[in-house]
């Protein structure tokens, strides 16, 4: 697969995934209203609100665990800044709970 192919292809499982119900809150569809839609991580202002809510991030302090790290690892991506690095970019988009913090406090 060609890095281009797999920039792309991250980008879509992180932007556009569909949403999933039930996982966290029966009662509300977990959606991360905040990345949805192709190319709107370029909204992203990296004001770190998301990453202050976070339950991943708060566990990990990991930068990549967290709405905004992973928008600017996809900005670089697409900047071709850095290398398609499958081994440490994957793992971090599946850490995601899908809780939707990130998406309430997102300006």
């Amino acid at each position: 697969m060609s890095e281009g192919k797999e920039n792309q292809d991250l980008k879509n499982l992180i932007t556009s995934g569909p949403p999933v119900a039930g996982i966290i809150s029966p009662s509300r569809e977990n959606t991360i209203t905040a990345t949805a839609g192709k190319d709107s991580y370029i909204r992203c202002t990296h004001c770190g609100y998301c990453r202050h809510v976070c339950k991943v991030y708060n566990v990990s302090f990991s930068e990549t665990d967290y709405a905004g790290g992973r928008n600017r690892i996809i900005k670089a991506l697409d900047r071709k800044d850095i290398k398609f690095d499958r081994e440490e970019i994957i793992p971090s988009v599946f850490r995601c709970m899908l809780c939707g913090n990130c998406a309430e406090v997102c300006p």
